[in-house]
């Protein structure tokens, strides 16, 4: 890898936006989830997380505000080093945060999990 810092971010199905996808974070999960329904990249950043390996940032954010009140999402960043990430599974990406910086510019491009998420990171 080059020595931009790199983010992977995963396409997700959104009700109610207008292309009906908007780009979100690696791992993005209801309370009820089903593991067996995990794809490999979610199992190896759960595997991460429940070892303590890699974590930057684990923050508990409230969802927007008035819509959405007392709605909470935990927020994790997790450095994944040199990991062999090179190939990903359809529907990842990985993007620079300049990119992700004008992204964020467009309506209905990031949803509020990844936005949340950006506004998190040390530059």
């Amino acid at each position: 890898k080059n020595s931009v810092r790199q983010f992977l971010i995963k396409v997700h199905p959104e009700i109610g936006s207008f292309d009906g996808i908007e780009l979100g974070p690696t791992v993005q999960l209801e309370a009820n989830y089903d593991q067996s329904e995990l794809d490999e990249v979610e199992v190896s950043f759960f595997d991460k997380y429940f070892s303590g390996t890699g974590i930057k940032k684990n923050v508990l954010l409230s969802e927007e505000g008035g819509r959405f009140y007392h709605e909470e999402n935990y927020n994790i960043i997790i450095d994944v080093g040199d990991e062999p990430f090179d190939i990903v599974p359809k529907g990842y990406f990985w993007v620079d945060y300049a990119t992700l910086n004008q992204m964020v510019q467009i309506n209905n491009c990031l949803n509020i999990q990844l936005r949340n998420i950006i506004s998190l990171l040390d530059l």
